[in-house]
């Protein structure tokens, strides 16, 4: 489930990313898919980053996400991923970008587009038979 908090009056050019208009904030519910720390570098750029995809179950929608390694909550994201894998989540949406990244698909390697949204914070909900006791 998604909710939008604030005005959601804002266009994104794809190829330029530039954005025209503002969002308050993007609420998000659902299971989380993929969980992974993301260190390493590229092109001589350094990256630390805790990626994580979430499935909007009343959409099926997946959303991928990042928390980079200044947020409050990335050391704890990191050392639990495994236990994230199947949990659902509540996640506050603080901003996205747009760009390309490579893939290798038959031994050729070509640009496709991609979306990154960022959380602000992430939530683990209990299970329901935890949250009746």
């Amino acid at each position: 489930m998604i909710v939008f908090h604030g005005p959601v009056l804002f266009l994104v050019c794809f190829f330029t990313q530039r954005k025209v208009g503002d969002v308050m904030a993007v609420e998000l519910t659902g299971t989380i898919k993929y969980a992974r720390h993301m260190k390493g570098e590229n092109n001589g750029k350094q990256y630390d980053f805790f990626s994580f995809v979430v499935l909007d179950n009343d959409e099926g929608v997946r959303w991928p996400l990042q928390v980079q390694d200044d947020h409050p909550q990335f050391q704890e994201l990191c050392q639990g991923e495994k236990a994230l894998m199947d949990q659902q989540v509540h996640v506050v949406i603080r901003s996205f970008s747009a760009g390309y990244r490579k893939v290798v698909e038959n031994g050729s390697e070509k640009r496709e587009p991609q979306a990154r949204f960022y959380a602000k914070t992430v939530q683990v909900l209990q299970p329901a038979a935890a949250r009746s006791h």
